[in-house]
């Protein structure tokens, strides 16, 4: 059995976390209209990693605890469900391909009553999909423009190409790295 500890770590608890905490307070009235206020709340962004790493490696030990023991228990619990989930998708789809053979002949034979039975507690539903033949007919409606690829091709060429319909923006963002990074 794993022992897993829920209780505050002790630099947390002697005013680490009190630190942190009051952090947003203190500095929620902050500005920067400047270049000393830019230096001052460059320095703010520092201790504020630096703090947060602290508080992260703090908690690391019972988040490691944590993760392994999750990872125990979900192991036990897929080793008894996997012949459950096998079996139920072996079973549906052996039902399935007899009530679709079973629908067929019911047809053919022109009968008025299904002959597949009804069982409570199980439903059967028509799952509709698509299968495209030929992409180049496809309507213009049902096109889907490929963010991800024209947000990379921005990124590679920092918006240096032309593309019919589509605008390059840039933003700035501002990166907080450790000195041990």
């Amino acid at each position: 059995m794993i022992e897993i500890s829920t209780d505050i770590p002790r630099k947390i608890q002697d005013g680490l976390g009190d630190s942190a905490i009051a952090m947003d307070d203190i500095f929620s009235e902050i500005e920067v209209t400047n270049r000393e206020d830019y230096i001052a709340s460059g320095a703010i962004l520092l201790k504020t990693k630096q703090m947060a790493k602290l508080i992260s490696s703090e908690f690391s030990v019972q988040k490691s605890l944590a993760d392994k023991a999750h990872k125990t228990i979900c192991g036990a619990e897929k080793s008894f469900l996997t012949p459950l989930i096998k079996t139920e998708e072996r079973v549906k789809s052996l039902m399935s391909s007899w009530k679709e053979f079973q629908d067929e002949e019911d047809l053919h034979n022109e009968s008025l009553t299904s002959s597949v039975p009804v069982i409570e507690g199980i439903e059967t539903r028509e799952k509709w999909s698509c299968q495209v033949l030929e992409p180049l007919k496809i309507p213009r409606e049902y096109l889907v423009v490929d963010e991800k690829r024209l947000n990379e091709l921005a990124r590679r060429t920092k918006g240096s190409v032309d593309i019919d319909g589509v605008r390059f923006n840039s933003t700035t963002t501002i990166v907080v790295r450790s000195k041990n990074e």
